[in-house]
């Protein structure tokens, strides 16, 4: 039995948590660490593993450029920053039946009543 999930998301993204099937990751590149970006830099490349439709923005982010706002990475040292209908997908197959949990963590910057539908 395979299964196609897609994730995508209208605010800013701090980092897939994980699955918890047998706690494997099943997405590639889940913390957007790649591309690697130097410290409190930001990069307008879309996360390797994954498919961003870019408009109006996608940016990867390394700590908080200088935004106290942007709490930071729950995972890694990077993460993504998506918004104005822009979104992140990546699709993945499963591959042996069972129960899979989807957890992210997101942060809407300065817009604390913003959150992800």
């Amino acid at each position: 039995m395979k299964k196609l999930v897609t994730i995508a998301g209208a605010f800013v993204l701090c980092g897939i948590i994980g699955f918890s099937a047998h706690a494997q990751n099943l997405l590639l590149n889940g913390s957007f660490e790649s591309p690697a970006i130097p410290a409190n830099a930001i990069s307008t490349a879309t996360p390797t593993s994954w498919q961003g439709n870019g408009s109006p923005f996608i940016r990867v982010l390394n700590g908080n450029y200088g935004v106290p706002e942007y709490s930071g990475p729950q995972d890694g040292q990077q993460y993504a920053a998506i918004g104005g209908g822009a979104a992140l997908s990546q699709a993945f197959t499963i591959t042996t039946a069972g129960t899979y949990e989807l957890r992210w963590f997101d942060n809407a910057g300065d817009h604390p009543d913003a959150h992800c539908h």
